[in-house]
């Protein structure tokens, strides 16, 4: 078994391993030739391959396009986990936001429930309450 083989067999096992019970999931490809077709022989330049990757999808969800796989592929594997580190701090800032925006929205919505049935409640003028009682029911 060749180098790289050898490795993509060590990811690969690695990755089975730590996956939930009964989670689906696809290691990586072991075809070598697969691997050649792009220019990728070594464990090195799988594992600079693979940060490009990272990066150029992650570069997506972070900043809403693609940046430009040739100039990743050009960067270091240093500067490529720097980059890949920049991406999903700026994932996990936006999720935080959108979150705390989701929250909010509940929050006022609920408070606006509330204050419209206790309105409706003292202002009614529906002598069996049906209205009220119904609102009241209410749960956001």
């Amino acid at each position: 078994m060749n180098d790289l083989s050898s490795h993509i067999a060590k990811l690969n096992a690695s990755y089975m391993a730590t996956a939930p019970e009964g989670a689906l999931l696809m290691g990586w490809c072991d075809d070598l030739e697969h691997w050649a077709a792009m220019g990728i022989t070594t464990p090195a330049e799988f594992d600079h391959h693979s940060l490009v990757a990272v990066a150029h999808d992650l570069s997506k969800e972070a900043t809403g396009f693609k940046t430009d796989w040739s100039r990743l592929d050009k960067s270091s594997n240093e500067d490529l986990e720097v980059e890949i580190a920049y991406y999903r701090s700026t994932i996990s800032e936006r999720r935080a936001y959108i979150q705390e925006m989701e929250d909010e929205f509940k929050r006022e919505q609920k408070e606006a429930s509330e204050y419209y049935v206790t309105v409706l409640a003292k202002e009614s003028t529906i002598g069996d309450g049906r209205l009220c009682d119904a609102l009241g029911k209410l749960s956001l």
